[in-house]
């Protein structure tokens, strides 16, 4: 195949020289020379044009094996990539200038080096392992190892090597930036599962499963963190199995709102009572991805609880202060808005807590009246001490002026501010008047007892008199006056 082709070359070149013009000199010798000698010269003459021709292709040739030669002695010098030619023994026998810098020496240094020198201790099991495959297949090998290079930092390098002509052609790539971002997302993966299975939240990753018709019926664990085995006495067991597997009673409203967050990519919070575990769950579910899910949730059993009892507590409170007879309100401390007032209240006042709720004083009573009870209801709050006020006047709407004895006192804050004053007012009318009418008879009793008593002296000094006279006769005394 090669022959056929030189031979082709060789006719190219022939026709070539053929059509190259006879000098002008050989055409004049034609008219001296005859036959075979001409046609000799003619000949020559082609031979000699074809040779330079060849010539100049060989030139050219020449010139691009150079061209070549400088951009492969370019591309091997200058590459990202150490090039290294080794030996058995690990011996250099030739490397790029990349190669030499990744080992921190000048080329000319390194040239019959070993390259195990450079090689650091806790690698270089690995390079000799490396080194003697390579040789033993004949086939491509990789391996990693750390270089330490002279007067620099200890870098990490990607080897590939495979042999060719009994010596051992190395590519080195230095990995060290892609080693140092592998150890950064190593040590946040590291902080992530640290952070996952300390966080006080439960956390599960889902899949949801649907069925023929795309409905969601059922939904896979994939991931679950301490937390939530803490929480719902489940534990890595169920990774890979579905929730009707370990909670076949569960409520459907569990599969039908994770199937709405896995589905359409919404993002629920709610707080629901799961009759299979008993227990009450505060979560927050959204989408990583369509058809998986993953939720955040806390256990809020005890706080359901609490709430429970306080709202057992806070009926029987009200209860207690609708059905007390006296009148309790309470006004918030900025502006003494009203913000419950009891029944007793109502009735007194004959306004409902509807009517007074966001409104003061000054919406129900007289101006001069609405004064004295915002000036005793800052004194009570600026003092910070429970007021009492014995007696006080009121306007009310069907029952005329009532007399009232009241009680403030201040409610604070977490920061020892007032927040709200407690008012208790005890209706007193119909015992002031049940004062003001003993009072008058006693008052009457009073003056009858001074009249009863003026008529006993009298008799007394009267009986005296008569015992006198009667004792001046010579009788006996007839009255017996004590003391």
């Amino acid at each position: 195949m090669k022959k056929n082709s030189q031979e082709e070359s060789a006719t190219n070149m022939r026709q070539k020289a053929k059509a190259v013009p006879i000098k002008k000199s050989v055409k004049m010798a034609s008219q001296y020379i005859k036959g075979d000698t001409l046609k000799l010269i003619h000949q020559l003459e082609v031979h000699h044009i074809e040779l330079e021709m060849q010539k100049e292709e060989l030139i050219l040739a020449k010139e691009k094996v150079k061209s070549d030669a400088d951009k492969y002695s370019e591309l091997y010098d200058f590459a990202p990539s150490g090039y290294f030619t080794v030996n058995r023994e690990g011996d250099i026998i030739e490397l790029n200038l990349y190669g030499a810098k990744m080992l921190g020496k000048e080329r000319a240094h390194l040239i019959n080096s070993r390259l195990h020198v450079f090689i650091s201790g806790s690698t270089k099991a690995i390079f000799n392992e490396f080194l003697n495959t390579v040789f033993k297949s004949k086939k491509q090998e990789t391996a990693e190892v750390i270089f330490k290079p002279i007067g620099n930092k200890p870098l990490c390098a990607h080897l590939v090597g495979i042999v060719n002509a009994d010596l051992c052609m190395l590519t080195a790539v230095d990995i060290t930036d892609i080693e140092n971002i592998k150890e950064v997302l190593k040590n946040s993966e590291n902080k992530y599962h640290q952070l996952f299975d300390q966080m006080l939240n439960g956390f599960a990753s889902h899949e949801i499963i649907c069925n023929s018709e795309g409905k969601p019926v059922d939904y896979r664990f994939i991931e679950i963190n301490n937390s939530f085995s803490t929480m719902t006495g489940l534990n890595s067991d169920i990774i890979g199995k579905t929730c009707l597997e370990i909670l076949p009673d569960i409520e459907p409203f569990w599969i039908d709102n994770y199937g709405d967050v896995a589905l359409k990519g919404k993002t629920i919070c709610f707080e629901q009572f799961n009759v299979s575990l008993n227990k009450y769950f505060e979560v927050t579910a959204y989408s990583t991805q369509k058809g998986q899910f993953i939720t955040l949730f806390n256990d809020i059993t005890e706080r359901k609880i609490f709430e429970k009892d306080l709202l057992k507590t806070n009926i029987f409170l009200d209860s207690i202060i609708e059905n007390i007879p006296n009148m309790v309100f309470l006004k918030e401390a900025q502006e003494l808005r009203f913000v419950r007032i009891n029944k007793a209240g109502e009735d007194l006042l004959g306004v409902s807590e509807k009517e007074m709720l966001g409104k003061n004083d000054y919406d129900f009573f007289p101006k001069e009246q609405a004064d004295f009870f915002i000036k005793k209801d800052r004194q009570v709050l600026n003092g910070k001490d429970i007021l009492d006020i014995p007696e006080e006047p009121i306007h009310t709407k069907y029952q005329g002026i009532r007399i009232l004895h009241t009680q403030k006192v201040p409610l604070f804050d977490a920061r020892g501010n007032p927040e709200y004053l407690l008012g208790i007012s005890v209706d007193i009318t119909e015992r002031k008047e049940a004062e003001k009418k003993l009072k008058e008879k006693m008052d009457e009793l009073q003056r009858f007892h001074r009249l009863t008593i003026g008529r006993e002296m009298f008799m007394i000094e009267l009986k005296k008199e008569v015992n006198e006279l009667l004792k001046s006769v010579g009788r006996e005394e007839k009255y017996k006056i004590v003391g």
